[in-house]
């Protein structure tokens, strides 16, 4: 009979862990003043297209000469005008009033940035974004691909969470604030879009922005 009770102690245990690092990496929906995370975003053909487009832009991929291990595009807002109309869309202002309860947002001037990670990949240390404007704001990372063994990882009131970053699932970031971290890669390969909103129309840029909008 103990030892019954023992192996059936034991299973409980295994099962209440296994469930617990499955809903931690799973974690998909999450919301404070600094870190939102959403997901699905886009609708379903919004997003598709948003990823299909994003998929010729992989010739124009190159080393990201700011952080090394991953590659990145910046976005042309003429030359990819309808990569932007897709992201800067009614759906994307609507939402974002709606979730962060502002009756105005503004689409920033700063570029679209298309961010592949590939195995073997660092990926990012924990940090806290540096500002670019003068003013509040989000940095948006959109995930259009994940087949890697990556998380996102963030740290609120000493406890970190951990997120196995979906398709079509958005992380609102306001920059010194939350740290973050986006862990190496071991095998797979992620594929981002990283822009901005601002929370007003003052478009005055920090000292960092010229440094963070080129490759």
């Amino acid at each position: 009979m103990d030892t019954w009770i023992k192996i059936t102690g034991l299973i409980m245990i295994l099962i209440f862990s296994v469930l617990y690092i499955y809903f931690k990496k799973t974690l998909l929906s999450y919301q404070n003043d600094d870190l939102v995370l959403i997901h699905p975003f886009f609708p379903k053909k919004q997003f598709s297209d948003i990823a299909k487009y994003c998929k010729t832009l992989d010739s124009k991929l190159e080393h990201d000469s700011r952080v090394k291990s991953r590659k990145t595009y910046m976005c042309d807002a003429k030359t990819d005008a309808s990569l932007y109309y897709m992201i800067y869309s009614s759906h994307l202002f609507q939402q974002m009033r709606k979730i962060l309860k502002k009756e105005t947002i503004f689409a920033s001037e700063f570029p679209i940035e298309y961010r592949k990670y590939e195995t073997g990949s660092e990926g990012m240390p924990w940090h806290q974004d540096k500002p670019l404007y003068n003013q509040p704001y989000y940095e948006c990372v959109l995930t259009l691909e994940n087949n890697s063994d990556s998380i996102f990882e963030f740290n609120v009131d000493d406890t970190i969470h951990s997120v196995e970053p979906k398709p079509n699932s958005l992380v609102l970031v306001k920059p010194s604030s939350i740290y973050h971290r986006v862990s190496p890669l071991e095998k797979g390969e992620r594929t981002i879009l990283k822009f901005i909103f601002l929370l007003n129309e003052n478009n005055e840029k920090s000292d960092d922005y010229d440094f963070e909008s080129k490759v």
